[in-house]
């Protein structure tokens, strides 16, 4: 497949919304190219080869001209035979709590992600480095010591400030009867908040040859219309941004990949080595002419972002993996979901024997 990689930035303009994942994105995108007069339902239809596919966003800090990327974290978890070996470092008590912050790790800055991608680092390095102060959490995620204080020169770690949050705010339900605050009927909504000074969210996107005009007319109209939920009252309105992906792009030496979005695996495409499943369960978008009606489709299961495979002779090197999937017809249209991935191919150590 001829095509090219970008980086995508999103400047948020508001809070947002819960999660905001590759199938957000991309299904926001097809929205927009129908407003904007393309036959989306063609253009999906040709998809046994993708047109375009998106990553997951993740969040990214800056300074300057200088940004720091992250990246989900492969599903990690030292043995506790490589623990004992570590006892010199701390106290047991010490290096299990460590083994655990590890394990439970939402991303890895970019100078952690590349040691690991070329499979010099496994889980117990992550360990035993952190333990020694090579390397330091904050912001969920795990960062080289000199990328921080480069980003932070002038706080005293630990006391770096939060860069995104995820509050519960209550809301009141409706009663519809009578057009009046519901008694009693209280919930939460959990809405993110970044501060929009030096952080923002990335993803990675994959286009195919002659598309790229169509997906950045399709993006500036995004721009008016927000993605996500709760657009009509503020939320999810971003900016957008993009480049060519040249900086260590996803294709590399070596025949394993990380999955940087919900990935739905074509039949003898890849082998998993470690990962975890998500469970989807997709509404129909708002705005498709079904009378005001919510409808739930089908439910699936696919890979969570920071899954490591093992790709099969066929897939290795590929741009993108996975397929899309038809989830049934809703009101005349064909409704899909995005299980495709922007494989990040290197040479992931998956266990902790080394295999």
């Amino acid at each position: 497949m001829k095509g090219k990689y970008y980086l995508l930035y999103l400047h948020p303009q508001s809070s947002y919304r819960g999660h905001i994942t590759a199938h957000t994105l991309f299904g926001a995108a097809c929205w927009a190219l129908a407003a904007l007069g393309e036959d989306v339902g063609a253009l999906l239809a040709r998809f046994s080869e993708p047109g375009f596919a998106f990553t997951r966003p993740f969040p990214y800090v800056y300074r300057g001209e200088s940004k720091w990327r992250l990246f989900p974290a492969p599903p990690y978890q030292a043995r506790l035979s490589e623990l004992e070996k570590l006892l010199s470092l701390g106290n047991i008590t010490q290096v299990t709590d460590m083994a655990k912050k590890v394990k439970g790790l939402r991303y890895l800055s970019p100078g952690v992600m590349a040691e690991c991608r070329q499979g010099r680092w496994r889980s117990i390095d992550l360990v035993t480095k952190a333990l020694e102060g090579k390397l330091c959490f904050t912001q969920g995620a795990l960062w080289l010591s000199e990328e921080v204080r480069e980003i932070w020169p002038r706080q005293t770690w630990p006391e770096v400030p939060s860069l995104w949050q995820r509050v519960p705010l209550v809301r009141t339900a409706i009663d519809r009867s009578s057009g009046g605050v519901a008694t009693g009927m209280l919930y939460t909504q959990e809405e993110v908040f970044i501060d929009r000074r030096c952080a923002g969210l990335w993803a990675g996107l994959w286009i195919a040859e002659g598309l790229e005009p169509k997906l950045w007319a399709a993006l500036r109209y995004l721009e008016d219309s927000g993605i996500g939920g709760d657009r009509s009252t503020g939320r999810g309105h971003f900016t957008f941004s993009w480049e060519e992906w040249k900086d260590d792009p996803p294709t590399s030496e070596g025949d394993r990949f990380l999955n940087l979005s919900a990935y739905i695996p074509r039949e003898g495409e890849s082998e998993p080595l470690a990962y975890n499943l998500l469970s989807i369960r997709q509404k129909a978008e708002n705005r498709m002419p079904l009378g005001g009606q919510r409808v739930y489709l089908a439910q699936l299961q696919a890979f969570a972002p920071g899954s490591l495979f093992q790709g099969k002779e066929q897939a290795v090197g590929q741009p993108v993996l996975g397929r899309l999937v038809k989830m049934g017809q809703v009101g005349g249209h064909s409704v899909y979901y995005h299980g495709l991935t922007i494989p990040l191919w290197g040479r992931w150590e998956a266990r902790e024997d080394g295999g």
